[in-house]
Order: C-alpha cells, then structure tokens, then sequence
C-alpha cells in the first residue's frame, strides 16, 4: 500500500482536511479566496460591462449604452461570472469590488 496520509487511510475523510488558504489564513474550508493580490484579468468590454453593472444598468441597458446585442452583453457577463467564480450580477460587482477590479470613482 502506497503512503497515504492518515486522515485518507482511516477512510474518514474522502477530501483534505481543513486548512488555511493562502491568500486568506482564516478561511479554513479548503477554498481560496480572491483577494487583491490575485486580480483577475478581465478583457477591456468584460471590464466595461463589469462597470456599468456596477452602475446598476440591466442587461438590455447595457447594450443600448454600447450599441451591443443583448445576447453579446449576456456573453460577456458569463464570462465575467466564470473568470469571478461567482453566479449572479450582484455577487460579479460585489467580487469586482473585493479584488480591486472596481473603485468607486470609475463607477460613478
């Protein structure tokens, strides 16, 4: 038998125990966090669209403003839940903030 760590041999745990991440030492579930450190890169549109959701404008607004296809603005915001890992417009404006994509100058 291959050298397994002891919580994996007891057949307890099927996951890895608890413990600090690195970019949050509090968090213990296993889960990195995003932090400011870890900046995701969003495309130059991605990170217009993340704006003006910030500014609180819906889907069909945001494509008024940038002469875009309500289907083109929902590409694009998918891609912005996957590069965030989140799934909502609220969560993609509240993680731009946390990691710094976001200010409040450039919203307003």
């Amino acid at each position: 038998m291959r050298h397994l760590p002891q919580w994996r041999r007891a057949g307890q745990a099927t996951q890895t125990p608890a413990r600090p991440t690195e970019t949050n030492p509090d968090r213990t579930d296993g889960v990195p966090a995003m932090s400011r450190h870890d900046i995701p890169v969003l495309t130059p549109r991605q990170h217009e669209i993340l704006t003006l959701m910030a500014r609180g404008l819906t889907t069909p607004e945001i494509a008024g403003e940038l002469v875009l296809g309500r289907d083109t603005v929902r590409t694009h915001q998918q891609g912005i839940y996957r590069t965030l890992d989140v799934h909502t417009a609220p969560a993609a404006v509240a993680a731009g903030y946390r990691v710094g994509l976001l200010d409040d100058h450039a919203v307003r």
